[in-house]
């Protein structure tokens, strides 16, 4: 900061000097200067916080602080669940600090609109043939348009910070919804391959069975080989399904951000169970309009490019300039006196400029339409699907599941019996795990249906609907 006492004293000799024309200029050039405020990343973590329930940070050095290290440590020492595991990738994804860097970027931009251009200081010195005094000349000159222009250039930048901030939060939240995906992605798979593990034993029951009654003569030979390669069939499919579970294990680290050495965390917990109803779906596509936060940013550009609009006018392309000249002629006068210059505006007034705002605020405006037209879209399947995928599990768990279960007790009880063989037994089993897998991929298919409707409001669905006639917390749309 400048001191104000050395500041005044400063100014003071000036006014004694008679220099008025320099002492406004430096006032001017001084208008220009200010002191560069570190740029916040509160909006940004407000907005994740309220949609997400977490929290994030924007770590500026080269490594997390030791409070951050302990909480990830923490919570891969614990069962993942999906909230731990959104939680540890805001935390420790480096992707999500090269996104944050997004905001340092716009915020030097902005601090660059607010400055003065520097002044322009000329000087000639030359040297007579004759005994004469050496011919000197200096001049310092300030381009006056900047106290119009500043005012104009601080608003479009901060029309951009505004779009800048929104599209990082945006950014996080597709993040952090992708990380939901995958962590449901691979808790059914684990279930799949678990019961799939079930599912090769019981049919290599039957193929040992079928070898033992093959060797007795009991079958013959056809009977032996469909069984023993329904067993081979069913271990190559336990064994695409570990693929799988590695393939998403190392998607899940990937997301996390974590490395070779953190990789130690398990998942024993299975697919949620349906919620107990749905939140009412009235009023989505408002919701999702208001809330989206592509949406909001798409507004911010538009706002931005009519501000931009504004430095386009004749005016601006009269870059004139104000200063002070002061010059030592040959015989020894010295004369000083205001300088200035003016380019006349006649051949380029700003016509391109303006022709290309023009076209730059059609092409983004027909652009947030078909962004609006998608996001309405996006909302109605999501909300399709996920009803249709409801009904489709509480068919699985209250009926389908439920009679297969009452097939398998039936079909021990005839073999009890006698009245049925083990092979009709063991494939009643079979198609009870069969069952459970379909149920299994079934609810997946829910839980991601369900993260797609929160994508496709902005953020969660309690929030979004709780949330309707609230700001977005980062200054909301453009006035």
């Amino acid at each position: 900061m400048v001191d104000t006492s050395l500041w005044l004293k400063f100014t003071t000799f000036l006014m004694n000097r008679r220099s008025s024309p320099l002492f406004l200029l430096l006032i001017v050039v001084a208008c220009g200067c200010g002191r560069a405020l570190p740029p916040g990343d509160r909006c940004v973590t407000s907005i994740l916080n309220e949609r997400l329930g977490k929290t994030v940070y924007w770590n500026r050095g080269n490594c997390n602080a030791p409070s951050v290290c302990q909480a990830i440590s923490y919570l891969l020492g614990q069962e993942l669940t999906v909230d731990s595991a959104v939680q540890i990738a805001l935390l420790n994804n480096p992707e999500i600090q090269a996104i944050f860097d997004e905001i340092g970027i716009a915020h030097a931009d902005l601090i660059e609109a607010g400055l003065f251009r520097n002044p322009l200081f000329e000087g000639y010195v030359r040297f007579p043939n004759q005994p004469l005094s050496i011919n000197t000349q200096f001049s310092i000159a300030q381009t006056f348009l900047d106290i119009f222009l500043v005012p104009l250039r601080k608003k479009i930048a901060a029309a951009e910070y505004e779009r800048i901030k929104l599209g990082v939060a945006n950014e996080i939240l597709e993040l952090a919804f992708a990380v939901q995906k995958i962590f449901y992605r691979y808790v059914a798979v684990q279930k799949k391959v678990a019961l799939l593990r079930l599912l090769a034993d019981a049919t290599d029951v039957a193929n040992q069975l079928a070898i033992l009654q093959r060797q007795r003569g009991n079958i013959n030979d056809l009977e032996q080989q469909v069984h023993t390669n329904e067993y081979l069939e069913a271990k190559a499919e336990y064994t695409r399904g570990q693929i799988e579970l590695v393939r998403l294990r190392e998607d899940v680290n990937r997301l996390l951000g974590l490395s070779s050495f953190e990789i130690c965390w398990c998942i024993t917990e299975d697919l949620p169970n349906l919620p107990q109803e749905e939140l009412p779906g009235d009023c989505l596509e408002r919701i999702a309009l208001s809330q989206r936060l592509d949406v909001v940013a798409a507004r911010w550009e538009l706002e931005r490019l009519n501000r931009v609009w504004r430095t386009k006018q004749w005016w601006a392309y009269a870059d004139g300039r104000l200063g002070a000249s002061s010059e030592k002629d040959a015989e020894g006068f010295r004369v000083t006196g205001p300088a200035f210059s003016l380019p006349i505006p006649f051949f380029n007034y700003g016509q391109a400029d303006r022709a290309r705002v023009r076209a730059l605020y059609a092409q983004n405006f027909n652009r947030l339409r078909t962004l609006e037209i998608a996001v309405l879209s996006e909302v109605r399947s999501a909300r399709d699907r996920l009803i249709i995928q409801r009904q489709l599990v509480l068919e699985y768990r209250n009926q389908l599941l439920p009679l297969q279960e009452l097939i398998v007790s039936t079909s021990q009880h005839f073999y009890n019996y006698m009245a049925l063989g083990v092979y009709r037994l063991i494939n009643s089993k079979k198609q009870e795990i069969r069952m459970g897998i379909n149920y299994n991929m079934a609810l997946l298919d829910y839980w991601i249906t369900r993260v797609e409707v929160d994508r496709s409001l902005g953020g969660g669905l309690h929030y979004a609907i709780a949330n309707f006639d609230a700001s977005c917390g980062c200054g909301g749309e453009p006035k």
